[in-house]
């Protein structure tokens, strides 16, 4: 099974998220930890200051930020907006 890590970051902007928003967020989790590579999720790497990390979307307007860790884990950054890529 794949390993989360959750940085102090990412916890501080989940927990602003309202209770709906949040919610339709773990249920994105669970499936990027079936399968990270769901059409529905649309994981791309970054560009340019960011092209060490990975992005994932949740809906139309909030992202997921991760770095790959070692052996295989995953790193959960910045949960937000378009402006988590700032």
């Amino acid at each position: 099974m794949l390993k989360i890590v959750y940085s102090p970051g990412f916890v501080k902007q989940f927990e602003r998220l309202d209770k709906k928003t949040g919610d339709h967020a773990l249920k994105k989790i669970d499936l990027f930890i079936e399968n990270q590579k769901h059409s529905s999720l649309r994981t791309h790497k970054l560009k340019g200051q960011l092209a060490d990390y990975f992005s994932f979307s949740v809906d139309y307007t909030m992202r997921i930020v991760f770095t790959y860790a070692d052996r295989g884990g995953v790193r959960f950054l910045k949960i937000g907006d378009h402006s988590v890529y700032r």
